[in-house]
């Protein structure tokens, strides 16, 4: 997982920086609202407040003014009002001796909101431009609230504003105070009338406990946006590995259907030369029997005969790996234990790679069966180990390990294979390993780095034969590092396959009274097939192409069609199934250097497994032909 989050940032890390950037600033501008917010909100509840004690305060003026003000006891700190002096009646005394003092009703709200301040921390008084006092030291505006009087002037009905009182910050609210017919007997003499604007009433709220709790709300908020700043690029993070590892994902599924379409072309590409040319050795090779056959008493040309024989099984041998690669070979299946395979291999295998070359092999114990064709895997084991000898300059080791191993779904797709149960099949060298260019092309047919010295056909072979196998192939290289090369072959069940038991009984019954139609679109091919049938006592028709067979088998009563598969116009498996439709009695022998995959389902499966491969010996079609017609 760590080694996946720094490959994915060092590749992807322009893009996540950007996103990052993004969401950072987003959060940024979401943390700033939220502090705006609480900012506006704590205004708005000290603005409440303020209007909730204004109200309270008006309420009881009114109620105080109404009744003219209340008589109470002097003393320290409630004297008698000296604004009140102008009143006769300002100090009383009852009748058991008592003396009470006038108390006005801004008197009153004067000394509430002094208790108030000293309990609650709210200020609140009434004031004005024109005061009670002569000398100005009671109810005397300050700066703000002279300045909002004299809006009052201007007709403003209210004044809120954010002020400092003794370097603390309060929310101040100041509306005006309306003279009422009670007030009149306190400030009429200063030449207030009913309705005149003789002051103003002001509440101060402490900003202090709503800048604590905003605060408080401030840190919350923080905590919260970075937790989901920090969730916020963990899943970004997420995100990009998962994108990244879908992209890794796509790009080798491109990679492997490329690789694929690839293959296939190179595969059809070396299916069609093994094709011709296999027409071509078919033609050399028979003829050369047929001339062989008529030097009996010419030793010395009976030689150059074999000359050309020889040099035409070399040309065999080399269409078979061509035809390999093509996976359109038949082979020969059956059960096989690696480790048994590689333990009869070894000494083979050491003297291959010579002294210097040091062979290991780590076998692991209940290896799971494989269905293989054993010629083919000693032909894999023995290329890719000869590769291998030809990278190690000196001295050096090849390891031939072996493994069992369960395929996931993720490793399954990668390997282009069946999830399931897989026998691994594994070969690493010291050699000089490779580059990923040269990795890309080392299952090519006729790629090759040893120059002239190869062929460029052993691991397009292995190739074909792995894919055959529905297995994988699975390359890990690095210049001066050598080669990792791992062949994953699909677990052997014993029920899932059982190999033929049938004898094949090869007496040939007398051929000399049985009708064989010939069928080729090769001329020279078709005349030795031909003449080989005629020598051999079969009475021989031949035609160039699928129309000219069908024309002679109306005319003509025929045991065995003998046809090519791969011909213009019609190919012999459509041939084939028209002949098995009009004429089921006749018996049908396919003959091919290569097949294609095109019409193949049109027969029935016997006739392909029963396929003669060309190039092939007198023998081989004499006796295939003897044995389908003693067929019944």
């Amino acid at each position: 997982m760590a080694k996946d989050i720094i490959s994915m940032l060092k590749e992807n890390y322009k893009f996540l920086i950007a996103i990052a950037f993004l969401w950072s600033l987003l959060l940024i501008l979401s943390f700033y609202s939220n502090i705006r917010g609480f900012e506006k909100h704590s205004i708005r509840l000290a603005t409440k407040q303020a209007n909730d004690y204004w109200n309270k305060d008006s309420a009881f003026r009114t109620w105080a003014t109404r009744h003219g003000g209340f008589y109470v006891q002097p003393d320290k700190r409630t004297p008698p009002n000296p604004s009140l002096a102008h009143l006769p009646h300002r100090d009383v005394e009852t009748k058991t001796g008592i003396k009470l003092t006038l108390m006005n009703p801004a008197y009153m709200m004067r000394q509430m909101t002094e208790e108030f301040d000293e309990l609650y921390g709210v200020k609140g008084r009434i004031t004005g431009q024109v005061l009670l006092d002569p000398e100005g030291k009671i109810n005397k505006p300050d700066t703000w609230e002279l300045e909002s009087l004299k809006k009052f002037d201007r007709g403003e009905k209210e004044i809120i504003q954010i002020a400092e009182i003794n370097h603390e910050p309060y929310l101040r609210m100041i509306r005006p105070m309306i003279m009422k017919e009670g007030c009149v007997l306190c400030h009429g003499h200063l030449g207030f009338k009913v309705g005149d604007i003789r002051g103003g009433v002001s509440v101060s709220v402490p900003l202090k406990p709503f800048e604590q709790e905003n605060y408080s709300s401030q840190s919350q908020s923080l905590f919260s946006h970075v937790s989901l700043w920090l969730m916020g690029l963990i899943v970004l993070i997420y995100i990009s590995i998962i994108k990244n590892k879908q992209v890794e994902k796509d790009k080798l599924a491109m990679d492997i259907m490329s690789r694929s379409q690839k293959m296939d072309a190179l595969g059809q590409l070396s299916g069609g030369i093994a094709h011709d040319y296999n027409n071509m050795l078919g033609v050399i090779l028979g003829y050369a029997e047929l001339l062989e056959n008529q030097l009996t008493q010419q030793p010395n040309l009976t030689n150059y005969v074999h000359e050309i024989q020889h040099a035409g099984e070399r040309g065999t041998k080399l269409t078979k790996k061509l035809l390999t690669f093509a996976k359109k070979n038949y082979s020969e299946e059956e059960q096989l234990d690696l480790n048994l395979l590689l333990q009869h291999q070894q000494d083979m295998l050491k003297k291959t790679l010579t002294p210097r070359i040091s062979l290991i092999l780590n076998l692991k114990e209940n290896l799971w069966p494989v269905w293989l064709d054993e010629s083919d895997i000693e032909d894999a084991i023995l290329n890719i180990s000869i590769n291998a000898m030809h990278s190690i300059k000196g001295n050096g080791q090849l390891t031939i390990q072996t493994g069992n191993q369960r395929v996931d779904q993720d490793a399954a797709y990668s390997l282009g294979v069946m999830p399931g149960d897989y026998v691994l099949l594994s070969f690493a060298d010291t050699g000089c390993g490779m580059d990923k260019v040269t990795q890309a092309k080392i299952f090519e047919p006729f790629f090759t780095t040893k120059g002239s010295e190869g062929t460029g056909l052993g691991l397009s072979q292995v190739y074909g034969f792995v894919n055959r196998s529905k297995g994988a192939i699975k390359v890990y290289s690095e210049p001066d590092k050598g080669t990792h090369l791992t062949l994953y072959f699909p677990r052997y069940n014993t029920s899932e396959k059982t190999k033929s038991s049938e004898t094949v009984n090869l007496l040939p019954s007398s051929p000399t009274d049985k009708n064989i139609l010939v069928v080729d679109d090769e001329i020279a091919l078709l005349n030795l097939t031909c003449e080989i049938l005629s020598e051999n006592g079969f009475n021989v028709f031949a035609a160039e192409n699928a129309k000219q067979a069908l024309d002679i088998l109306e005319s003509r009563n025929i045991d065995a069609l003998v046809t090519d598969i791969i011909m213009p116009e019609m190919d012999g498996y459509q041939l084939a199934a028209i002949v098995q439709e009009k004429y089921p009695a006749i018996k049908i022998q396919f003959i091919s250097g290569y097949t294609k995959d095109v019409n193949e389902t049109m027969v029935e499966d016997t006739l392909q497994k029963n396929l003669i491969h060309k190039p092939f010996s007198s023998q081989e079609l004499i006796l295939t032909i003897q044995k389908l017609l003693d067929k019944k």
